[in-house]
């Protein structure tokens, strides 16, 4: 609001929290329109419309202050995105997967299983649990164990989505995980 746009000219800081202060609860979620209002009065350079860096010590609530390194109490977790076929065959990996799984795209895409990445004895339930919750939607939410192409066994949630992709003409099946 602070900022020139091509529809509008910039708007004062006070006029901009005034609209803020105004629309909460219908244009703006009330709790969050709180909170940046909240934040608002003791970074004036975020008011200004300045560029703000991870250096700025956060005074809000729902804010926590970030040192130097970035850590805290929200910290990035390692996730990866695959793409399977109807077959559970990996079709499709991002280039985070070999961080996680420790499998290269070459390793994987076309050639193996999703299953392959379970270990052998959880397969079955692992198996029973996607089924159960595909039953019900075409979610799945899930928290397992994967055998690493090293052998090491690590923890991981997973959200799994299934779609019919259209320009292909073909039902998929989408897959994050989450490393625990």
């Amino acid at each position: 609001m602070v900022n020139d746009r091509s529809y509008r000219k910039a708007l004062k800081p006070e006029i901009a929290q005034e609209e803020i202060r105004k629309n909460a609860g219908t244009q703006f979620d009330p709790l969050l329109a709180a909170e940046f209002l909240n934040l608002l009065e003791g970074n004036s350079e975020i008011a200004l419309g300045e560029k703000v860096g991870a250096e700025v010590e956060r005074k809000s609530g729902l804010l926590s202050e970030i040192d130097a390194e970035g850590t805290g109490v929200t910290v990035p977790i390692a996730y990866s995105r695959y793409m399977l076929n109807l077959n559970e065959t990996i079709i499709e990996v991002d280039d985070r997967f070999e961080e996680i799984t420790g499998y290269t795209r070459d390793d994987v895409v076309g050639k193996l299983s999703q299953y392959e990445l379970i270990p052998v004895e959880d397969r079955a339930h692992y198996t029973l649990q996607v089924t159960k919750q595909f039953k019900q939607g075409d979610m799945a939410y899930l928290r397992h164990e994967i055998r690493r192409k090293d052998g090491e066994i690590i923890q991981v949630a997973c959200y799994g989505r299934r779609y019919y992709d259209s320009a292909i003409k073909a039902f998929r099946n989408e897959i994050i995980i989450f490393q625990l």
